[in-house]
């Protein structure tokens, strides 16, 4: 997205994967190892969301 101005706007998600990325390539990871990581944790995510669905929760 982009303001008025022309500036590009960031989104609070977007904000935040980068941020996390950042963590886990200063904790040694490659960047690619980092978005392997974060694309699992949101496969996680996705999969514990189906499972609760299917508990009826």
């Amino acid at each position: 997205m982009r303001s008025a101005g022309g500036r590009r706007r960031y989104s609070r998600r977007e904000i935040n994967r980068v941020a996390a990325l950042v963590k886990l390539i200063s904790e040694g990871l490659t960047l690619e190892g980092a978005r392997r990581v974060r694309d699992l944790q949101a496969r996680v995510e996705e999969l514990e969301a189906d499972l609760d669905r299917a508990r009826g929760q």
